[in-house]
């Protein structure tokens, strides 16, 4: 206190000696302006000094929240990010995704608007699963021991996206080891990626086949055969990056070609960034339809021989001889059949259970796909105005039975939140429950009861 009173002193002693010699400059009411300034700035500082304080709280507490990552996490973020999905031959990749995913998407739910680029999407899958092939129990690195193929593949898991896939490779015939009895309506649905050079603009041919076995084994002499099997259905994909795609419906019962052909030009493409397209396959009898992701591209009202068929297959051509330029990968393959009568069975028989509203894995997250399902759910509860309903969500048997459970509710309050703020209808005509794993419809040890389990029911009150 001492040393500020001498300071303040000599301080007015330098200011009145020197405004007697520049009194013409008013220093004094510069310095005047000086103190201020002063005073301001230790203010300013007092300031920042607090706001360091906050944030270093806030820093702390994301670095606490950052310590209680896995420790496989924190490798992972540790690694340049993927712009392209890059395939991975470890065993525990697909796991270590899932985990982060179910961490991302944990709550996700339903967001508004999110399935609005498949607001025109008339697609419903089937009811009853017949045939379900995620590749989750084959092993990493090999060919999957329930398919067979006249060339070779590998499965994979992805960087990018959770699960597993069967790799494709050019001039070669796929087909599960095993007939599925088609009845007259049925539902095909499957999981594509294609990722390329980005230079390389045609992209090569995918052929999809309905087909009835003959026993000779001649679907598996040539990947562009049309005529295989006693009859058959044939789906071709000619697909490019940047240019309209092609696609050819063209069918047969024995040598002699059957129906119509379809051939048409769209603006369907692939892009260069590796991403998951849908393909959505319904059949009525002798009428097909074909969607690719949200777009119709294909109805052919005689399409499919009549007389039943009993196997799918996956053929490749035109792709190129080297491998290591392409890559192609299917997945989530499932063949239901024909649709119940929504409206019979839930306001007359008083519940309808559905397979087609799908969701993220592990996840409460709705697939875009699911558009066509959600909409026709809706359009019959508006139809019946003052009719209340409960949501029931289902799950298989993976993962504990209380994250089941609680995975099942948030899926039901999902659809619940899909129907109230996509389609309008009034929340308090629904409820939502779910019952976990406790109730499944079938056996959960193979991967078509699996997918019969996880459903959604609509049980009028």
């Amino acid at each position: 206190m001492k040393c500020k009173c001498i300071m303040l002193l000599v301080l007015l002693f330098f200011i009145v000696n020197v405004s007697q010699v520049y009194g013409q400059f008013d220093l004094l009411e510069k310095v005047k302006e000086k103190v201020e300034q002063r005073a301001e700035e230790k203010t300013d500082e007092a300031i920042d000094k607090g706001l360091d304080a906050v944030e270093e709280s806030a820093e702390g507490s994301d670095e606490d929240a950052e310590q209680e990552d896995s420790a496989e996490q924190q490798e992972e973020e540790e690694k340049p990010a993927a712009k392209k999905p890059e395939l991975k031959n470890k065993k525990n990749t697909a796991k270590g995704l899932q985990d982060k995913i179910e961490q991302k998407e944990e709550g996700a739910g339903f967001t508004e608007g999110e399935l609005k680029s498949y607001s025109k999407f008339d697609f419903v899958p089937g009811d009853e699963v017949l045939f379900y092939e995620n590749f989750e129990s084959e092993e990493v690195g090999n060919f999957p021991v329930s398919w067979l193929t006249n060339g070779s593949g590998e499965v994979v898991t992805l960087s990018k996206y959770p699960g597993k896939w069967l790799r494709l490779i050019n001039g070669a015939c796929y087909t599960p080891d095993g007939h599925i009895k088609f009845p007259e309506n049925y539902t095909i649905e499957f999981d594509l990626i294609y990722k390329a050079n980005q230079d390389q603009d045609w992209i090569g041919d995918l052929l999809f086949s309905i087909l009835k076995d003959n026993g000779s084994n001649d679907h598996f002499e040539h990947p562009y055969m049309h005529s295989v099997g006693e009859r058959s259905a044939l789906l071709n994909l000619g697909l490019v990056i940047t240019d309209a795609s092609r696609f050819i419906s063209e069918s047969y019962s024995g040598d002699e070609m059957f129906g119509f052909r379809g051939d048409v030009s769209d603006k369907v493409t692939m892009g260069q960034d590796g991403k998951i397209c849908h393909i959505s396959i319904y059949v009525q009898k002798q009428r097909l339809k074909f969607y690719f992701n949200e777009r119709k591209v294909l109805d052919v009202i005689k399409c499919v021989p009549p007389g039943g068929m009993d196997l799918i297959r996956f053929s490749t051509w035109s792709f190129g001889d080297d491998p290591d330029a392409y890559q192609l990968l299917i997945s989530n393959i499932r063949v239901a059949a024909g649709k119940a009568d929504l409206r019979n069975k839930l306001f007359k028989e008083g519940k309808y259970v559905t397979r087609g509203i799908l969701f993220d894995v592990n996840s409460d997250k709705i697939k875009p796909e699911s558009y066509g399902t959600i909409k026709e759910i809706a359009e019959a509860i508006k139809a019946n105005p003052g009719i209340k309903i409960k949501i029931v969500g289902h799950t298989d048997s993976d993962g504990s039975d209380a994250s089941n459970l609680d995975l099942s509710k948030r899926r039901a309050a999902s659809v619940k939140n899909a129907l109230v703020k996509e389609f309008g209808i009034d929340g308090k005509s629904l409820q939502t429950d779910g019952k976990g794993e406790a109730e499944p419809v079938s056996d959960n040890k193979t991967s078509a009861g699996k997918a019969n389990n996880r459903r959604v029911e609509f049980i009028k009150m």
